[in-house]
């Protein structure tokens, strides 16, 4: 604010290329390229919806960058509901717990039963996955053992929407 005030008639005479390099300078300082590779560990389709941000604010302005960001956000929201990740268990040699199939490459599974885990929230518009891979699964055939038990995991399902309204 003192700059604003006092010095702003010293920065008259700079041209407008040296005071973009100035910010361009500042804005450099402000990424950090720590937080995007722990983001891409994390989840890449954040990291690419981060780099577009950063284009689209360079590019076309912030308010066009925010909206943008805003819609890409929702539409990314929306196809993460609508498909979530969703796996069979099978138990960790040794010991009492279940792991998802696709990371114990050794996992036992427990003859007659079928442990499936559905990692998100249960609506309309993903209902029929769950249904779809239950129903894959106790099919006459699908396992060495006739099934006898189903054990839905349901620890990583937040909400459950049924006629509109939410169930926590």
């Amino acid at each position: 604010i003192l700059t604003l005030l006092f010095l702003t008639p010293l920065f008259a005479p700079l041209p407008k290329s040296a005071l973009a390099g100035v910010i361009i300078v500042v804005a450099f300082g402000l990424l950090d390229p720590a937080a995007f590779r722990n983001l891409a560990r994390v989840d890449r389709s954040e990291v690419l919806l981060a780099l577009a941000t950063a284009v689209i604010v360079v590019a076309v302005g912030v308010i066009a960058g925010v909206l943008v960001t805003v819609v890409l956000s929702l539409f990314l929201a929306a196809v993460r509901a609508a498909q979530p990740r969703r796996t069979f268990l099978v138990r960790v040699p040794g010991t009492d717990s279940f792991r998802s199939v696709d990371t114990v490459s050794d996992g036992i599974a427990v003859p007659g039963l079928v442990v499936y885990r559905f990692d998100g929230p249960l609506f309309f518009a993903n209902a029929q996955l769950l249904a779809d891979d239950i129903e894959a699964a106790t099919a006459d055939g699908a396992a060495p053992d006739p099934v006898r038990w189903v054990v839905l995991d349901a620890e990583s399902i937040a909400f459950m929407l049924r006629h509109g309204e939410a169930k926590v």
